[in-house]
């Protein structure tokens, strides 16, 4: 039986959505693998970022061809003014310029973790307000054009029913789901010792929302291909078929269902 979800000296706040994240935990349909980025045993790999300077939040998530999460495989929390050379090139034969500009840092962020924004099919972006990190958000959303997808966090806390708790509040609540969608034991305790894991949870949270509106999508088309199906399967087999045949060729399918 699915535990409920509890929170430790849990706020009168939080006791009207306790049962809204219960249901937020998509379970993983594959065990974990040691080396998941050398061989591909996944349909899609995708990368949620959620912006800031010094915490900078991501996740790298691998997906079936159903959009059902297989694993989350890595998340980092960096501090992007740093020019680390610690899986590129050594400082000392960086060919990439050093100035303390968003350009440069970025620059720096894309090299050192250069195999995960490669083999990911979608970069998916917290869209930032006029006010907020646009020039970061639209860095990234330049280099990677062509999986980039810019997502509003709004929408994200509308899916999780979360629009009406204040900054603090959503913190515990993405939290809570984020490390309910770990299944590695290692990561759930590398979530643990950042001070700030609300910005990787953040970029999770943005994966789950993204990932249901993608299988909404996926059900919508397989609901359409087994709909044209019968319709064929109709005007060919008419004078074979039995009533019960016809009837269940002409049964309706919500579109929530899966065919």
């Amino acid at each position: 039986m699915e535990p409920i979800l509890t929170f430790v000296d849990e706020p009168v706040y939080m006791r009207e959505i306790t049962k809204t994240l219960s249901s937020c935990r998509i379970e993983p349909t594959a065990e974990p693998t040691a080396e998941p980025m050398t061989e591909p045993d996944y349909e899609y790999c995708v990368m949620s970022i959620d912006i800031g300077i010094i915490h900078l939040g991501i996740s790298v998530t691998t997906l079936d061809n159903e959009y059902n999460i297989i694993e989350i495989i890595w998340i980092d929390l960096i501090d992007i003014t740093e020019f680390t050379h610690k899986w590129g090139p050594s400082r000392k034969n960086c060919t990439l310029h050093h100035t303390k500009t968003f350009c440069d840092w970025l620059n720096h962020i894309f090299q050192e973790n250069l195999d995960f924004f490669e083999k990911s099919d979608y970069i998916l972006i917290e869209r930032q307000p006029p006010s907020g990190l646009v020039a970061i958000e639209q860095l990234i959303f330049s280099r990677w054009r062509d999986k980039a997808i810019l997502i509003h966090p709004r929408s994200m806390h509308k899916f999780f029913n979360i629009g009406d708790c204040d900054y603090e509040q959503r913190k515990v609540c993405t939290e809570k789901i984020a490390r309910m969608n770990l299944s590695d034991p290692k990561l759930q305790e590398q979530l643990g010792f950042y001070g700030r894991a609300h910005d990787i949870a953040d970029s999770i949270c943005l994966m789950l929302f993204w990932i249901k509106t993608q299988q909404d999508k996926y059900n919508e088309k397989k609901r359409r291909e087994h709909i044209m199906k019968r319709q064929i399967q109709s005007h060919t087999n008419r004078k074979n078929m039995t009533t019960e045949e016809w009837f269940e060729l002409h049964r309706y399918i919500p579109r929530d269902s899966k065919v």
